[in-house]
């Protein structure tokens, strides 16, 4: 069972969302330091979940639905063993009304084992920081 993060430590949720200028590339392989869900307030939402990476322990990523159905997919649904595990994050344009919003995105699940490659690693190797090696997306040169 996922715990509640302590937003509170971090100054409130303002200023701390992983955003697409924290990395150096357009993509990276991650650390899960931290799995929460935070109640949302919001009409029609119910809790959001959040992940904290060890690579950028002062920035939570916000995950949607679809994010979180990549990381079940990839990693099971015991949130508990996710820590520790290594997760390809990437740049992308998500559409939104009539514009596009570039935004960190988990990779899609079957782009996991070509991201880790890339990045000369594997599932369970050791993970470049945020900063550090890119893992290229598909079709990247």
């Amino acid at each position: 069972m996922a715990k509640a993060l302590d937003l509170s430590r971090f100054g409130g949720i303002q200023g701390t969302k992983l955003v697409p200028e924290d990395l150096e590339h357009d993509a990276a392989i991650v650390t899960i330091s931290e799995y929460g869900e935070q109640k949302n307030t919001g009409e029609g939402r119910s809790l959001s979940a959040v992940l904290r990476y060890s690579e950028a322990p002062e920035r939570l990523h916000y995950l949607n639905r679809t994010q979180l159905e990549y990381l079940v997919k990839k990693l099971g649904d015991d949130t508990d063993k996710w820590i520790g595990r290594k997760v390809p994050i990437h740049k992308i344009e998500i559409p939104f009304e009539d514009t596009k919003h570039l935004k960190v995105y988990v990779m899609e699940p079957k782009d996991w084992d070509q991201a880790f490659t890339d990045a000369g690693l594997t599932s369970t190797g050791g993970a470049p920081a945020i900063t550090g090696t890119p893992a290229k997306k598909k079709g990247a040169k």
